[in-house]
């Protein structure tokens, strides 16, 4: 969970900082951007209007790229460890019946 987490934020400030360098934007603001989507929505509805519906566009889709890749590594690794898991575990002999 952690290294999927990791993944969404790294992908989601990594989208962030690189859409948002051309712009001047204080550096309250930026660390709140930065600081997960819910920051980012809430620095949008400050200006409301075109920007601010653009700046909540852009972390909703940062965010669901980052969701996006942290999810897609997550199945894959967990496709890996049941493949490990087929394939390494011993099969069981069938059981026999005692009778007494």
């Amino acid at each position: 969970m952690a290294v999927i987490g990791s993944l969404l934020n790294t992908s989601y400030q990594d989208t962030m900082t690189a859409s948002l360098a051309p712009f001047h934007i204080p550096q309250a603001a930026l660390e709140q951007i930065l600081g997960s989507i819910g920051g980012a929505l809430g620095v949008a509805a400050r200006p409301g209007g075109t920007l601010g519906a653009q700046l909540s566009d852009l972390a909703r889709t940062a965010f669901a790229n980052g969701m996006d890749l942290g999810l897609s590594i997550g199945a894959v690794v967990a496709v890996c460890g049941c493949l490990i898991a087929l394939i390494a575990l011993p099969a069981r002999p069938p059981r026999t019946e005692r009778r007494h």
